[in-house]
């Protein structure tokens, strides 16, 4: 049953959902392994991915070496083990991109900018050349190397799969569309979320309260900001399937 509170408007304040479909997810073992794939980068962080009884799927996050990632630019934390039902999921992921421009040329010119000094405080009788170039010019180099370090990691390329009508990020990977096993798991991750939206003949109706449900629980696991879960539950009060 689907309770819905209206404030004055006729505005949705709040839903229950205790019952409705899988209701009992979370406590279910799973019953079969349909496929396993695990995602590890030079980058020291590795997503593990397990689909099961043909609608779920287990997501999680590891730090491979936390010491090595103890700065601030290099921070990321391990991410618990996430149950998401796939019913609930939008099949096409988006792709993002994101390069770190600024780190790039930062570590650029420093480097520029290092040569220069070392070379004139070396190399060169002008009346600028100092003793003091040459440790500058080291440090403005080392300086130099970090940034490009900063611009490899803070650059990336992914792709996010979101809620089907909410469209809010529910989990995301690294893309890697030259890997054959990456290849294999995408695949095989669409062909299950489809297969998974139409089992039994499931209503639009039940789809729209389970996803409800599966953001609901993002948000209380702090996985997502409020702001977002109410502009997500927003999008799903508005679907015209959307009926008490």
């Amino acid at each position: 049953m689907i309770d819905k509170n209206l404030g004055q408007g006729g505005g949705v304040l709040e839903i229950t959902l205790d019952a409705g479909p899988d209701a009992d997810e979370a406590g279910q073992p799973p019953q079969h392994i349909d496929l396993e794939y695990v995602q590890t980068t030079i980058k020291g962080i590795t997503r593990s991915f397990v689909m099961f009884d043909d609608i779920y799927l287990n997501h999680s996050q590891r730090v491979v070496n936390p010491k090595a990632f103890a700065l601030k630019f290099f921070r990321c934390r391990d991410k618990a083990q996430q149950r998401i039902n796939m019913t609930y999921l939008d099949a096409k992921p988006e792709k993002q991109t994101h390069i770190a421009w600024n780190w790039f040329f930062n570590g650029l010119a420093a480097i520029a900018w290092a040569f220069v000094i070392i070379y004139v405080g070396e190399y060169t009788n002008f009346p600028i050349a100092h003793d003091v170039m040459l440790p500058a010019g080291i440090l403005l180099g080392t300086f130099g190397v970090i940034a490009f370090l900063i611009f490899y990691y803070k650059t990336q390329d992914r792709i996010v799969y979101k809620s089907y009508i909410g469209q809010l990020p529910v989990f995301d990977l690294f893309h890697q569309p030259r890997n054959k096993a990456y290849n294999h798991f995408i695949a095989a991750l669409e062909a299950a979320i489809n297969k998974a939206q139409h089992r039994d003949r499931m209503s639009m109706k039940y789809r729209l309260v389970g996803e409800l449900k599966l953001l609901r629980k993002m948000k209380e696991a702090g996985s997502i900001a409020n702001a977002d879960y109410e502009k997500a539950r927003s999008k799903i009060f508005k679907h015209k399937e959307y009926t008490v």
